[in-house]
């Protein structure tokens, strides 16, 4: 059977709010620690393995610097100042992904530059308990 992957049934939700204003490039989760086990070997060479406990991530996505959702984000990190909020990703096309975070913020700030074309403005999400399911 094929499979059909739509960019626009892509969502991220921060905060209640509806990214919108896509820059170039992906969306991405780089997690804390990607490795699910940490292996210990022993002196005499017997293995054993921890559980990795570490379920923080952080999401990184590009907005055109005419993205309304910019000025949504400083609002968000204005008010909320070093408060936490929601974070969901999902993807609805035939390829299904949810994920999440129910305790994230704004890591940093994006740089601004100003030039002759529209520049992008790259938002760093910090999320505390990441968590996902595919299919």
């Amino acid at each position: 059977m094929v499979k059909t992957y739509n960019p626009k049934e892509v969502r991220v939700t921060i905060a209640g709010q509806i990214a919108t204003g896509y820059g170039d490039g992906a969306i991405i989760i780089e997690r804390g620690i990607p490795e699910l086990y940490t292996a210990h070997v022993g002196i005499q060479g017997e293995v054993s393995r921890t559980s990795t406990t570490n379920r923080t991530a952080k999401l990184k996505f590009t907005l055109k610097q005419t993205s309304p959702f910019n000025q949504t984000l400083q609002t968000i990190a204005a008010t909320l100042n070093a408060a936490k909020f929601p974070v969901q990703i999902s993807n609805k096309s035939d390829l299904k992904y949810i994920a999440g975070s129910s305790e994230a913020w704004i890591e940093s700030m994006p740089n601004k530059e100003l030039g002759g074309e529209e520049q992008m403005r790259e938002w760093v999400i910090f999320m505390a308990d990441f968590a996902e399911k595919e299919g």
